[in-house]
């Protein structure tokens, strides 16, 4: 695999991942929030929870699916567990367009993740078609 191929990838992965990672890095600071709501009864916060949990999923699935595409000797996840946790990262981002009320630009934030993701997977699908 070539270098420029390596550092494109990379740079797609900045580019359409970099400003939803932002967005979920920020909303771990509500998880102590929603726990501390969760104990008094209140659990309004609940479904922001789940939307942070399942995205970080999600971003694991693909940053797996990336070392894979760079090293297919190595098997980071199965591929079930691959399916899985990009599924439920999908969910969760799509989810995130009627939650937070996102219109216009804001739907390349929802929509560039899912087009890397899909082309990821194109890329890793000839890896695994080797392997078969």
């Amino acid at each position: 695999m070539s270098p420029l191929f390596r550092f494109l990838i990379i740079l797609e992965t900045i580019v359409c991942f970099g400003p939803i990672t932002i967005a979920l890095a920020m909303g771990l600071s509500f998880i102590p929030m929603a726990l501390y709501e969760a104990m008094k009864g209140n659990f309004w916060l609940t479904p922001l929870v789940f939307l942070i949990l399942f995205g970080f999923l999600g971003l694991f699935a693909v940053i797996s699916l990336i070392l894979h595409i760079f090293d297919p000797t190595k098997i980071f996840l199965s591929r079930n567990k691959l399916f899985a946790y990009t599924g439920v990262g999908i969910i969760s981002l799509v989810s995130m367009v009627p939650l937070f009320n996102i219109t216009g630009y804001g739907y390349l934030v929802v929509l560039l993740p899912l087009v890397a993701t899909c082309h990821f997977y194109y890329l890793s699908h000839v890896v695994w078609q080797n392997e078969c």
